[in-house]
């Protein structure tokens, strides 16, 4: 066991210790240099402390010194150039594993490392297809020594939570697809243009087509900007809007699906689930239903309706930001219901009451922006009653009287 002693070098990643009692981590790693082998109960304190084992020049191990290993939660052996079944088999049982020295290895240890959570093997340079399908199954897999890569392969690991090949400098569209689908991708600047280029170039034939497909749903799912700009698509079914409405909820985005004139109850719900920012601005119908589901959401756009009912004003007054710009006229009690939006666009509107003045007036404060810009006239009353909003935008004509009234 000397030899191990000469050769290992620790390196404790991430201590969290906490009331630890004796032994303490630091004298166990300790007694496993002049050891070699951990107990049970030593392996469970190195655990609980959250400890890394890094092992420096040793290039292979016994079984014996497997079996001590592989009771560890997290080991790193960088420079291990070779390793049995066997071995493979104990050290699945290790958490975080890195084997970064080896530079193959077989499909039987492949299959058998499916079980390590997080897996580093970036000294292999290339890999089988059956190896791929095998890693798929690992939450966090490093293979940043692959310089290239195979459409099937990439279509396995798409599958992959996080994944990372740092030493990709190039993939195809079918390789862009499958890992526009990689929830975490860690991968060279080059191959991220081509997988965003991929994206655009799906958006684009979606909103030229007006159609989109399953598949092209789900890689939307996965879109990189902060704005998907759907506009052009005219038709949706219930699957596709759970997987764009999956781009909202990861990317905390907007999602413009301005050329839908219509959409159905149970696409409405989905649509809310992200509770982001969506564009509706062809939709000239909506059902008391489908507006209490999208008032869940944080910012709605719904410029072509021309008029709602009471209670679907009530259920949109819980929206932060609200464009209803197609809507010409409102009833007292909808716009009573509205003035509890704190952005609220109601730019088609031409003419307003003294009381719904007053409305606007009493919630002025609570307004982050009202804008009226299509009030053809306002009284002096309604100037009086408006100038009290904190932030009103208006036609520029009727400032002057909105602004006589302001108090310094």
């Amino acid at each position: 066991m000397n030899r191990i002693s000469k050769l290992l070098a620790i390196c404790c990643i991430a201590v969290l210790l906490s009331g630890c009692e004796e032994p303490t981590p630091e004298e166990i790693l300790k007694q496993f240099y002049a050891t070699g082998t951990i107990t049970d109960e030593q392996a469970e304190i190195l655990s609980n402390a959250n400890l890394i084992l890094q092992i420096h020049g040793l290039t292979s191990i016994t079984d014996q010194e497997a079996e001590s290993l592989g009771k560890l939660r997290g080991l790193s052996l960088p420079v291990l150039t070779s390793i049995t079944d066997r071995q493979t088999e104990i050290l699945s049982g290790v958490k975080d594993l890195g084997l970064n020295g080896l530079t193959s290895i077989t499909d039987s240890q492949a299959n058998i490392l499916n079980e390590v959570e997080v897996l580093g093997l970036s000294g292999l340079t290339s890999i089988s297809d059956v190896q791929a399908q095998s890693l798929s199954e690992i939450g966090n897999l490093m293979l940043n020594g692959l310089t290239s890569i195979t459409d099937k392969q990439a279509e396995s690991l798409s599958k992959v939570q996080t994944l990372s090949l740092m030493s990709l400098t190039s993939v195809t569209d079918e390789q862009a697809e499958s890992f526009s689908k990689v929830e975490f991708l860690l991968i060279s600047r080059s191959c991220r243009n081509q997988i965003e280029l991929y994206q655009q170039k799906v958006v684009e034939r979606v909103n030229a087509s007006g159609s989109i497909t399953d598949d092209q749903a789900e890689t939307l799912s996965y879109f990189k900007g902060d704005h998907l700009n759907l506009s052009g698509l005219i038709q949706i079914s219930d699957k596709q809007a759970k997987f764009l409405s999956e781009f909202q909820a990861r990317r905390s985005g907007s999602l413009d699906l301005s050329g839908l004139n219509s959409i159905t109850d149970t696409q409405a719900e989905i649509l809310s689930k992200a509770e982001r920012q969506l564009i509706l601005n062809r939709l000239t119908f909506m059902t008391d239903t489908q507006a209490e589901s999208l008032g869940k959401i944080n910012e709605l756009h719904l410029n072509s309706l021309t008029n709602i009912s009471d209670r679907q004003a009530v259920c949109l007054s819980s929206v932060d930001h609200l464009e209803l710009n197609g809507i010409t006229s409102i009833s007292e009690t909808q716009l009573a219901s509205l003035s509890n939006v704190m952005n609220l666009y109601l730019n088609g509107v031409t003419t307003i009451t003294d009381y719904q003045a007053e409305t606007l007036g009493q919630s002025g404060g609570y307004f982050q922006s009202l804008q009226l810009t299509g009030l053809i006239s306002i009284t002096d009353e309604q100037a009086e009653s408006l100038s009290k909003v904190r932030n009103l935008e208006i036609a520029e004509d009727l400032q002057p009287l909105i602004d006589k009234y302001k108090k310094p």
